[in-house]
């Protein structure tokens, strides 16, 4: 599992906090994607950060994606569902959690 991009939407300070932490993962932050195509992509979005027209978008994509939810009944109420490859999460998470699942969520994809 080389080349992992981590792609962070809603949360600067999450972004910055990965980095610091040096997991061997790229980390980009904002809406804007960029990574390079043989680099396994990731999304971490932070959904009570961002509008649900914004995050209904997302959830078309079937892209590996965390979802991170504040809220256990906001998929349900907002008449969302995950696709193949998305995770929903509830948060706070501990990080040691989240790279598990993350590295889970990729063998998966690339299997």
């Amino acid at each position: 599992m080389n080349n992992i991009h981590l792609h962070i939407i809603g949360s600067e300070s999450f972004a910055n906090l990965l980095s610091e932490l040096d997991l061997n993962y790229r980390v980009g932050f904002g809406k804007n994607l960029k990574f390079n195509n043989q680099d396994s992509l990731v999304r971490v979005i932070f959904v009570d950060q961002l509008q649900i027209s914004e995050i209904k978008k997302y959830f078309l994509e079937n892209i590996p994606t965390i979802f991170l939810l504040s809220n256990k009944d906001y998929l349900k109420k907002n008449k969302l569902s995950l696709m193949e490859f998305h995770v929903a999460l509830f948060v706070p998470i501990e990080l040691l959690s989240f790279k598990e699942i993350l590295n889970i969520l990729i063998t998966k994809y690339n299997f």
